[in-house]
């Protein structure tokens, strides 16, 4: 089991067109049935197409207890008040 949860800043959030660096921190837990589990300290660096859009895709590179790479589409619903 992994469960991590993290807070990212977005360099521009509200962007509709082009890519968004952004960095996050966070904590991650990882353990296994029978042994003991483990906490880290979660940091990640990424690139986010549009953020200000509903869809998009996201590439981030990430240290949690080791080297973590992740890639993939991301869907989103704004409030009516935007």
């Amino acid at each position: 089991m992994r469960v991590s949860a993290a807070v990212q800043l977005v360099l521009t959030p509200a962007a509709r067109t082009g890519t968004s660096p952004y960095a996050g921190v966070g904590l991650a837990f990882a353990g296994v049935e029978g042994a003991r589990g483990a906490g880290y300290l979660a940091m990640m660096l990424g690139v986010e197409a549009a953020p200000g859009r509903a869809r998009g895709w996201y590439v981030e590179l990430g240290l949690e207890g080791g080297v973590r790479v992740a890639a993939g589409l991301r869907w989103r619903r704004f409030s009516s008040a935007r």
